[in-house]
């Protein structure tokens, strides 16, 4: 649940592209030609409060099934979704579940002074995003 809620927060790819091939009708008058590059806002889906009450906050429990089971499946798409979702997207919900595991048993994470909040956390957008230098944290071993 924390992991979804940190790629809702902050996907890793905030924004992607698809090319439409055919023609296609949305209603209301909106028809996309064929040959049309549009752009999925994937940062700003995650945050669209129509979904995700309170949507800047990070909440996990906005993970539990039955919460999930009230939005549309798409609305969350991490690692893209449909024909041309991210091959590795399994792959990296294992890892990041295995590193978090390893990595919580031996320390505890706690924030630093220039990050103590989710507000706090800065990043760049481009072709992933990418964490500034001020978003830092701090790691205290476990007893």
């Amino acid at each position: 649940m924390v992991i979804k809620e940190s790629l809702r927060m902050f996907p890793a790819a905030p924004i992607i592209t698809r090319d439409v091939n055919e023609d296609s009708d949305y209603g209301n008058g909106l028809t996309l030609p064929a040959g049309t590059t549009v752009f999925v806002n994937i940062y700003a889906l995650h945050r669209d409060p129509r979904y995700y009450t309170n949507p800047d906050q990070f909440d996990p429990s906005r993970w539990s099934s039955d919460l999930v089971a009230q939005r549309p499946a798409n609305c969350f798409m991490p690692f893209s979704t449909g024909p041309r979702n991210c091959i590795g997207g399994k792959y990296a919900m294992m890892a990041m579940k295995t590193v978090l595991a390893q990595l919580l048993k031996t320390y505890r994470v706690l924030p630093s002074e220039e990050c103590s909040k989710v507000e706090d956390i800065g990043f760049e957008l481009r072709v992933t995003i990418k964490m500034n230098e001020n978003s830092k944290i701090r790691l205290k071993r476990r007893n």
